[in-house]
């Protein structure tokens, strides 16, 4: 990626759940070589590593079931966080997008339960009108008890909505839309320098995302590079509002 696009945008990435399934990066290589290790998304030894319950990582078993039960029945009804923290100014930040009310929808009730139903929910919401979110900032106001460097511990502070996103009523399923999606790379270390990632966990992910993404694009056999925010724009329309 190159380096001067990072002064002019700027990738969230968030996921629907508060916290981060481990705390520090020898935890989060643990994790993954586990999960290598055994073939299977629930890597349990990683969790329960002995017959010692005192050395097992209750905090992680516990962040770990509410992802796993969580029941999403349509992308644009879940709330979303950034989990590690993120530089502001000179303190830290998490970021969160919390849906509208209005983004709620009966319908999504009864969309069957597909291998593609979470994009059939998205479909049936903008066929017919727009979707918003909160765009929200929490600040670190006590280092130790909302630590920069354990996203497992949940920060106690307010939210404060400082935008809002608006993806207008369209279609998003065309060939080209399908193709930018494939051929898209993004990272949490594509960001403005105020703006970068804190803490251990997000180190080890600055070259996670860059090793998949750059796989990625040999397999598709495309170059690799950022689209610029006209072209992002042209195939994706949002608004982003202040507050």
């Amino acid at each position: 990626m190159e380096d001067e696009k990072y002064e002019e945008t700027q990738d969230f990435l968030l996921i629907d759940h508060p916290l981060f399934v481990v705390r520090n990066p020898k935890d989060y290589i643990e994790f993954f070589a586990e999960i290598e290790r055994s073939g299977s998304r629930n890597p349990i030894k990683f969790f329960i590593n002995g017959l010692n319950p005192f050395k097992w990582r209750w905090r992680e078993i516990q962040i770990g079931l509410g992802i796993r039960l969580s029941k999403i029945r349509s992308p644009l009804e879940s709330q979303y966080w950034s989990t590690t923290p993120y530089k502001y100014g000179s303190g830290a930040i998490k970021f969160s997008l919390k849906p509208s009310p209005d983004n709620i929808s009966t319908s999504s009730k009864s969309i069957p339960k597909t291998e593609n139903y979470l994009r059939d929910a998205i479909r049936e919401h903008l066929n017919n009108k727009e979707a918003c979110f909160d765009f929200l900032i929490q600040f670190q106001t006590d280092a130790d008890k909302m630590p920069i460097e354990d996203p497992t511990i949940d920060w106690k502070s307010p939210y404060q909505k400082v935008a809002t996103l608006k993806i207008p009523a369209q279609t998003f399923e065309s060939p080209e839309q399908i193709k930018f999606c494939e051929n898209l790379s993004y990272t949490p270390w594509h960001s403005l320098p105020e703006h970068r990632p804190l803490g251990g966990i997000n180190r080890p992910r600055k070259q996670v995302y860059e090793l998949i993404s750059r796989l990625r694009n040999r397999l598709n056999n495309v170059p690799h590079k950022e689209p610029t925010t006209e072209e992002f724009f042209s195939i994706f329309p949002l608004d982003v509002l202040p507050k």
